[in-house]
């Protein structure tokens, strides 16, 4: 940002827009300032930071090269070479996206949960499932795969402060509030009930436990060990719930579990 903002200044005199360049890359500063207070490593609450920068560069380039486009623009031979190679380009890309949709994908820390993909493949329309899990990503591939979601909510999204509070804050710089213990207590109650009404009311004919160890972080318990299961069935409605489920084969970092009859 720092350089970008260098090079608008000393290159005003060239640029037709320098003012919206800087505006945005000023934009792009607020909002990592809103990304580092928030204390969190989520990518996608600095998405707006990388956006804007990103934004910010391709107007200064544009703007730095209107001279240049404006010179090819007016050789209408050339643009027309350069419009069938871009549609070329851009047919050959969505085809091999169409044959192979893996190539979308990008490796990162929550690439595993691409195997909850894979194996969901295997079942079709209206099959429910569920998968306990910190990470909302399971539920985008049950949905897009067609599939019926076995409970009331995308995540596990108290599990975080609940882990934390039981057995430690996973970090400095990581949001922790520490929670009364009858507060504790109640959430952590709230939890096992309400997983263990879902999985009644609903059912699930596939369940998937994420396993949350130190080579796999679970998304707001990293540098934990935490089993999952065992937590939940120290409550004896989820244990009930729960003994209609058998275990499966695993994948890489989920358990699997099937309901039986």
């Amino acid at each position: 940002v720092l350089i970008m903002l260098v090079a608008c200044f000393l290159l005003r005199k060239s640029l037709h827009d320098p003012g919206t360049a800087m505006a945005l890359l000023v934009c792009s500063v607020a909002a990592s300032f809103a990304f580092d207070l928030q204390h969190t490593d989520w990518w996608y609450h600095k998405y707006p930071h990388v956006a804007l920068l990103l934004l910010a560069l391709a107007y200064f380039l544009t703007d730095l090269l209107c001279p240049v486009l404006g010179k090819l623009l007016s050789d209408a031979r050339l643009l027309r070479r350069i419009a069938y190679l871009a549609s070329v380009l851009m047919v050959v890309s969505l085809c091999a996206i169409a044959v192979n949709p893996r190539v979308l994908r990008t490796t990162g820390t929550h690439s595993a949960h691409f195997e909850v993909d894979d194996y969901f493949a295997q079942y079709k329309p209206p099959t429910t499932v569920y998968v306990f899990s910190t990470d909302v990503g399971p539920l985008s591939f049950a949905y897009n795969r067609g599939l019926n979601w076995g409970g009331r909510f995308a995540h596990l999204w108290m599990m975080p402060a609940i882990v934390q509070n039981e057995l430690g804050r996973i970090g400095p710089s990581a949001p922790f509030k520490r929670l009364p213990p009858d507060t504790l207590a109640k959430l952590a109650d709230l939890q096992r009930t309400e997983s263990a009404e879902d999985l009644n009311y609903w059912k699930p004919s596939v369940v998937l436990i994420e396993r949350c160890e130190r080579g796999h972080s679970c998304i707001g318990m990293s540098s934990k060990n935490f089993n999952m299961l065992s937590w939940f069935l120290q409550s004896p409605k989820f244990a009930e719930a729960w003994s209609h489920y058998q275990p499966q084969p695993d994948l890489y970092t989920f358990d699997v579990y099937k309901r039986i009859p």
